[in-house]
C-alpha cells in the first residue's frame, strides 16, 4: 500500500495537475460512468479513477512486468487526468490521486478481483480510448 502512495506522490509532484474541474458541455458517448448516469462528474474524476485502478493493480500483481506496466500506465492515466482537469477549467487538489487511491484500494484485494467491477472495467476502456490510453488490463475484465 505504501508504494501505490509514493507512485501517486511522485506523479503528482511530477504533473502538478488535477481534479476539482466540472464539465457541464460534455455530452456522454457510450457507456456512463457507474453511479453517475446524469453525466456531472467530470471526465478528468473518471480518468483518476481508472488510474486508481492501475496504480493499485500494480501493487497485487506478482508478476513484475505486469506490475511495471501497470504502474507505467498509471502514471499515464494520471498525466491525462490532470490535463483533462486544466482543459476543464479546474486546479488539483493536492491529495486528490491519493484520496482517490485509498479509495478504491479497499475495494479491490487482487488484480483477478477487478472481475467484480465490470461496469467499471468497460467505462475505463471506453474513456481510455477516447484519451489514447492503454485499456488493455480493463478489457481483460470488461463486458
Amino acid at each position: 500500500m505504501t508504494r501505490i502512495f509514493i507512485i501517486v506522490s511522485v506523479i503528482l509532484c511530477l504533473s502538478g495537475h488535477g481534479l476539482m474541474a466540472q464539465n457541464e458541455n460534455a455530452e456522454p458517448t457510450g457507456p456512463t460512468r457507474p453511479g453517475d448516469e446524469a453525466g456531472e462528474i467530470p471526465v478528468s474524476d473518471s480518468l483518476a479513477d481508472c488510474a486508481s485502478i492501475l496504480a493499485i493493480a500494480s501493487g497485487l500483481s506478482n508478476n513484475l512486468v505486469y506490475r511495471n506496466s501497470y504502474s507505467r500506465n498509471a502514471g499515464n492515466w494520471f498525466a491525462t487526468s490532470g490535463d483533462v482537469a486544466q482543459q476543464e477549467g479546474g486546479l488539483p487538489a493536492k491529495d486528490a490521486w491519493e484520496r482517490k487511491v485509498a479509495d478504491w484500494s479497499g475495494q479491490i484485494s487482487s488484480v483477478d478481483g477487478l472481475a467484480g467491477h465490470k461496469d467499471w472495467m468497460t467505462y475505463c476502456v471506453h474513456i481510455g480510448s477516447e484519451h489514447g490510453l492503454d485499456t488493455s488490463l480493463f478489457a481483460t475484465y470488461a463486458e
